[in-house]
This record gives C-alpha cells, structure tokens and sequence, in this order.
C-alpha cells in the first residue's frame, strides 16, 4: 500500500481592517501596511477620530497530495 505524500504546501498570510464602531470591512490584502492605510483612512474620515479598528489576520494553508 502507497503511502500519500505531499507534493506542495502553500501558506497564505492576508489582513483587513474592521471596525468596531460602524460597519467598516476593509478590503482583504496582501500585506498588513495596505490593511493599516485603510484603517487609517477609515479614521481620518469626519466622525471617525476615535474609532476602534482592528487588523485582522487570516492564514491558510494548502496541501496537495499525491500518491
């Protein structure tokens, strides 16, 4: 009997900023500063100085399996 084995791992990494004080979702990107920029726009917008905005971070990983 053939064991599997894996043929290729990927792991992906990507942050979006969300607020806590209204409905903003930021867009999902690849790097964090891009997720800050839009959390920083997000605040600066008027009515927004104090809101709380949290990055969020997700990561999965992928396998590919042969055999």
């Amino acid at each position: 009997m053939a064991k599997e084995q894996i043929k290729k791992t990927v792991l992906r990494t990507r942050y979006r900023a969300v607020c806590e004080d209204d409905s903003f979702k930021g867009t999902w990107q690849e790097n964090p500063d891009l997720a800050k920029a839009e959390a920083s726009r997000h605040r600066k917008q008027s009515g927004n100085r104090d809101h709380v905005i949290n990055i969020i971070t997700e990561t999965t990983i992928s396998e590919q399996f042969v055999g």
